[in-house]
């Protein structure tokens, strides 16, 4: 179990990966994706939301078309036209909306092993450090809830600098072409 002293430097180490995950990423709790990545789905839900507008716009303009429709011929084609649009819509509706309930528990998921990984392991590593390794700022002798601090914030730039936030960086630049 914790102390009372190494769960303040947990809460400060924590507090200082969440710190510099926020300043970094404009995110307090950040994903992970490098484990589970969602981007194929953001994409393809992107896809199914176009469609389904501009599909929206083809049936309106195929309603007015059908109400000034003299000919029953021409209204009868337009209404097979209109009927296999609302098919159409109907099924990319339901393939949005079980991407919508994938993208959210993806999110979830890679959130919450952001959240460990990230914030969790900072406040691990505070408490771990403190008081094992020295940091030297303006004046000697910093607290060990200082250091705790600084080492939560510390190790998610070492991190970067192996190569997470490369992959990470990789993996966005997916999600957005």
């Amino acid at each position: 179990m914790l102390e009372g002293a190494q769960f303040g430097t947990f809460l400060f180490g924590a507090f200082g990966a969440l710190l510099l995950v926020y300043i970094s990423k404009d995110v307090a709790i950040p994903e992970f994706r490098p484990l589970y990545d969602i981007s194929d789905m953001q994409r393809e839900a992107r896809r199914h939301r176009k469609h389904i507008e501009k599909t929206e716009s083809d049936l309106d303009s195929l309603q007015d078309r059908l109400k000034a429709a003299s000919i029953s011929d021409d209204a009868q084609v337009l209404s097979r036209v209109l009927e296999s649009y609302l098919t159409e819509v109907e099924a990319e509706r339901a393939r949005l909306h079980v991407l919508e309930k994938e993208i959210k528990n993806g999110q979830l998921l890679s959130r919450g092993l952001g959240f460990f990984f990230y914030i969790v392991l900072g406040g691990v590593f505070g408490t771990l450090l403190s008081g094992q390794v020295d940091i030297m700022f303006i004046s000697e002798g910093v607290s060990n809830f200082l250091e705790s601090f600084v080492i939560g914030a510390t190790w998610t730039s070492y991190l970067s600098s192996i190569g997470i936030r490369s992959t990470q960086k990789r993996v966005g630049g997916q999600a957005k072409g």
